[in-house]
C-alpha cells in the first residue's frame, strides 16, 4: 500500500473509532444515565461538563500539537486514558460520580476531534487525501453504533453501554498507533497562534455563525432519545431514526468534489441554517414516526454541510502551521463553550417545554442565518 493510501485508512480507522464512541454517548448515554436517577436538568449539567472541560484541553493541546507535530500520539493518549476510565461509568454512583467520569471521559473525546481534523486537514490540503470520503467512514461508524447500541440495548440491561463504549476506545488506541507522524517539521513558534487567530475579523465571524449551527443541535443530542421514548418508540426504531440521519450526510462527504461551487465555505453554512430552522421546527411539532424519518434526513445539511463548510475556512484561511490551533479553538468556542452553555439551557428547557424546546434550535438556526447575509 503506498504513502497516499496509507494515510487514508490510517485516517479513516481513527474516525471510524471516534465516531463509534459519539454515536453511543449521543444517541444512548443521556437515556442510560436516566436510569441511575437523575433528571434532565442534572443530565444537561453534566452533557455541558464535558464540553466546556475540553476548552483548556484543546487549546494547550493545539499549541502543542502545532509546534511539535504529535497529533498522533496525543490522540494515543487520549484514547488510553478513556479505556482506562469508561469502565468506570457502571461503577459511578449519583450525579457526582457521573459527573466526574463522564466530565473527563466526555471532554478527552471532544477534544481527540479537532486533533483528528487537524491531521485530515494538512494532508487534504496536500492533495494525498479526498477529505469526505476519508471522514464519511466516521460517519458510517455513528450508524453502526447507533444501530448496534439499539439492538444490543433492547436485547440486555443498559449497563451493556459502558462496555460497547470500552470497545470502541480500545479501536482508538489501535488507530492511533497506526496514524503517522504530520509530514512537515515541527514550527518551534513560541506563540500562541490563538491570538493572531483571534485578532482575524473574518476568523471570528465564522466562530459566531458556526457556535451558533452547532448548538443548534444541543436539544437533539441531548434529548431526543428521551423524548422519543416518551412518545413510545422502542430503542431498536430510535437507533434507526439516528442511523438515518446520518445517510444523507455520508453521500455528501462522498460526492461533495463533484460539485466545487457547493463548497464555498459560506453557501454551505447558509444551507445548514436553512435545513436546521425547517428540521428543528418539525421536531418541536410531532413526534409521529414517519415525519420523524423525514426529518431525520436534514441532518445531511444541518451537521454535514456545516462541518465541510468550516473545514473549507480554515481549509482556504488558515496557514498550515497554524492548522490544529484553529481547529481547536473553532472546537472549543462552537463545539465547547457556547454548545456547552446550550446543553445545559436545553436540560432546563426541555424540563419545562419538552418538545416545543426544539423551537429555541430553530432561532439559533435563524439567527445564524441573519449573519450570513448582512453585508460585509
Amino acid at each position: 500500500m503506498n504513502a497516499p493510501n496509507r494515510h487514508a485508512s490510517s485516517l479513516s480507522l481513527e474516525f471510524i473509532a471516534i465516531f463509534w464512541l459519539i454515536g453511543l454517548s449521543l444517541a444512548y448515554l443521556p437515556a442510560w444515565m436516566q436510569t441511575r436517577g437523575l433528571d434532565s436538568a442534572q443530565i444537561g449539567t453534566i452533557l455541558a461538563l464535558a464540553f466546556w472541560g475540553k476548552i483548556p484541553l484543546n487549546l494547550l493541546l493545539a499549541h502543542f500539537a502545532d509546534r511539535h507535530r504529535v497529533q498522533n500520539r496525543i490522540l494515543f493518549a487520549m484514547a488510553a486514558a478513556m479505556l482506562l476510565l469508561l469502565p468506570q461509568l457502571s461503577r459511578a454512583e449519583g450525579f457526582a460520580g457521573l459527573a466526574l467520569v463522564w466530565g473527563v471521559c466526555g471532554a478527552l473525546l471532544a477534544t481527540s476531534i479537532p486533533i483528528a481534523d487537524s491531521l485530515c486537514v494538512i494532508a487534504w490540503r496536500d492533495g494525498r487525501i479526498d477529505y469526505g470520503r476519508t471522514r464519511l467512514w466516521g460517519s458510517g461508524s455513528f450508524i453502526a453504533a447507533t444501530l448496534a447500541g439499539g439492538w444490543v440495548l433492547q436485547r440486555h440491561a443498559p449497563d451493556a453501554l459502558p462496555a460497547l463504549m470500552s470497545a470502541g476506545a480500545a479501536l482508538m488506541v489501535l488507530a492511533s498507533l497506526l496514524l503517522p507522524r504530520p509530514a512537515v517539521t515541527a514550527s518551534g513558534e513560541s506563540s500562541f497562534a490563538l491570538r493572531d487567530l483571534l485578532r482575524n475579523r473574518d476568523f471570528r465571524r465564522f466562530l459566531l455563525i458556526a457556535a451558533l449551527l452547532q448548538s443548534s443541535h444541543a436539544m437533539l443530542y441531548g434529548f431526543a432519545t428521551i423524548h422519543w421514548q416518551k412518545a413510545g418508540l422502542s430503542s431498536t426504531t430510535i437507533g434507526l431514526l439516528w442511523a438515518e440521519g446520518v445517510i444523507l450526510e455520508i453521500a455528501l462527504f462522498a460526492t461533495a468534489r463533484n460539485f466545487p461551487r457547493l463548497l464555498e465555505w459560506r453557501r454551505l453554512l447558509l444551507i445548514a441554517g436553512a435545513g436546521g430552522v425547517v428540521r428543528w421546527c418539525g421536531f418541536a411539532a410531532t413526534t409521529d414516526l414517519a415525519a420523524l424519518a423525514t426529518l431525520q434526513c436534514l441532518h445531511g445539511l444541518t451537521f454535514a454541510c456545516l462541518h465541510l463548510g468550516a473545514m473549507r475556512f480554515i481549509a482556504s484561511h488558515v496557514t498550515e502551521r497554524r492548522t490544529a490551533s484553529a481547529q481547536s479553538l473553532y472546537d472549543g468556542v462552537a463545539l465547547g463553550f457556547v454548545f456547552g452553555l446550550a446543553m445545559a439551557l436545553s436540560g432546563e428547557v426541555y424540563l419545562h417545554w419538552q418538545g416545543r424546546g426544539f423551537l429555541l434550535m430553530a432561532l439559533l438556526s435563524a439567527v445564524s442565518m441573519l449573519l450570513l447575509v448582512r453585508r460585509r
